[in-house]
């Protein structure tokens, strides 16, 4: 099985042309799956545009929510109806299997997926912020803070998804039939992954752009051979050790334009 992992499009007008490469570099590896690992791109309109771009893909195509696609910096459709209706209808409208609801098997490999949102387990203990400081002071570096409009706290949210991933997991690694499980997450999950820099801004910033909790339920399961992730343009390759499993982490990052991933399974 063939499988290729893009993510953060960002689809705008301007960049209509380059995503059309990047929806044909993804067609020309022949994929039997594709996976997009969230922000389609931010409004409703744009974020339907991405997904067009892949009608004419002849392989199943699986979905991630990325932060940038439920802003509502316009006022139109708050972050939680985008969340719990209109960004899910448009997934099925276009042909595309939400991962953060369901798991895919096919043939022997299982794959599951979840946004990963941020719970600030990611957060540097010598800053010295507690989780209420996190909270408040997002805004500082994050856009999140004034363009996600739900009720929930960032912890509460990542709670909610963690428990619910967990559960699909745990499904997988217990499934006689799935030998192989491959785990996509908008926001990447270990430690190994977080480049260590003396940038004041991304140290703090890490707490919003990484979810370390989700890496302590993904590495015990030892079926779990890759963990693609999504959102950090600092692109890279990492091994995880977790006693005797051993997975390949990978985060998908370009600066200058989409990036794919492709695993012959």
């Amino acid at each position: 099985m063939r499988l290729v992992v893009t993510s953060d499009l960002r689809y705008t007008p301007e960049r209509h042309s380059m995503l059309e490469d990047v929806a044909r570099c993804v067609a020309e590896e022949e994929p039997d799956v594709v996976v997009v690992a969230g922000n389609f791109g931010e409004t409703v309109p744009y974020f339907e545009a991405c997904l067009a771009l892949f009608d004419d893909l002849p392989a199943r195509k699986l979905a991630l929510l990325g932060n940038e696609d439920l802003w509502n910096r316009l006022g139109n459709t708050n972050s939680q109806q985008l969340w719990e209706e209109r960004l899910p209808l448009l997934l099925v409208r276009h042909g595309w299997t939400w991962l953060e609801r369901q798991n895919v098997i096919i043939e022997n490999i299982g794959i599951a997926g979840t946004t990963g949102w941020y719970d600030y387990s990611a957060r540097d203990p010598s800053l010295g912020f507690d989780f209420d400081q996190y909270q408040e002071l997002k805004g500082v570096v994050n856009f999140d803070a004034a363009y996600i409009d739900w009720h929930w706290t960032d912890r509460e949210f990542s709670g909610y998804l963690q428990q619910d991933f967990s559960a699909r997991l745990e499904t997988l690694q217990n499934n006689n039939t799935v030998d192989e499980i491959v785990v996509v997450t908008h926001f990447p999950c270990f430690r190994e992954s977080i480049v260590a820099t003396t940038d004041a801004q991304w140290v703090f910033g890490t707490a919003y752009a990484f979810n370390l909790t989700l890496g302590r339920i993904i590495a015990p399961k030892n079926k779990v051979t890759h963990v693609i992730s999504g959102h950090v343009r600092r692109g890279g390759t990492w091994h995880v050790d977790f006693g005797e499993n051993h997975l390949k982490a990978r985060i998908i990052g370009r600066t200058d334009r989409p990036d794919i991933v492709t695993l012959d399974l």
